[in-house]
């Protein structure tokens, strides 16, 4: 194939994806004579058109936001926070304080953890606990004390007898070459070597680097084995 001829082919290509883009665009935009703008030719002029006339306050009002309630407009148009009430339906806050169950409780009301109607058992205890000792018994937590303690003897378990170089988690990690795939680098390595219990297929580089390492012929630098030497004198003799 010609270089005349690639080229056609890239060039054939490209203008097949622009003429994709062009449809898809006009798609989009559709007509700009639709537009009611002063500017029907200039899509960037029709969106500053409109732009200018949001900014400046122009011609939207309420009944212009399409997805508007009623209410919402009415809110809208509140000149004061008593139109705002009326249109909502709200009235002013005239509780009458009291200690009946229609009026609201004086101000020397005391209140007790029992009087909260929806507190627990739970709740109650620790809303008038004295102590943090008595907190803690009542969440069934340990305190600081109590933690660094457990910490601290569950971190002797587990270290239980292993050497001092060994007993973090960071020598442990340092004695493994800082290798999160020390498994697999292994196996790897070891899947490298020669085999005496199974039989392996390698590569012409690795056979070749073996023969190296041991100082060996090749099967193709020796020759077959089993070769007729005696038919080939014989054939020397004709």
């Amino acid at each position: 194939m010609s270089l005349v001829t690639q080229l056609s082919d890239v060039i054939t290509r490209i203008g097949t994806e622009f003429k994709a883009i062009r449809t898809e665009r006009a798609a989009i935009t559709g007509a700009l004579a639709s537009l009611s703008t002063t500017d029907k030719s200039n899509l960037v002029a029709a969106i500053n058109e409109v732009l200018a006339a949001v900014g400046s306050g122009g011609s939207i009002d309420a009944d212009s936001i399409t997805d508007a309630t009623t209410i919402g407009k009415a809110l809208i148009r509140a000149v004061d926070p008593a139109a705002g009430r009326t249109a909502i339906g709200a009235g002013t806050s005239n509780l009458a304080l009291g200690t009946t169950s229609a009026t609201a409780k004086a101000g020397d009301y005391a209140p007790t953890a029992a009087n909260i109607s929806d507190s627990t058992t739970t709740g109650r205890a620790l809303l008038t606990t004295t102590s943090a000792t008595t907190a803690r018994t009542t969440l069934d937590v340990y305190s600081t004390a109590q933690t660094d303690a457990a910490a601290a003897a569950a971190a002797a378990a587990l270290v239980a007898s292993a050497p001092g170089t060994l007993d973090t988690l960071d020598e442990l990690a340092a004695a493994l070459g800082d290798d999160p795939n020390f498994a697999t680098t292994i196996s790897t390595a070891l899947g490298n070597r020669l085999r005496v219990d199974a039989a392996q297929t390698l590569t012409g580089p690795q056979q070749t680097q073996g023969q190296d390492n041991l100082s060996v012929y090749s099967r193709t630098q020796i020759g077959d084995p089993t070769t007729d030497f005696v038919t080939t004198f014989e054939a020397a003799l004709v």
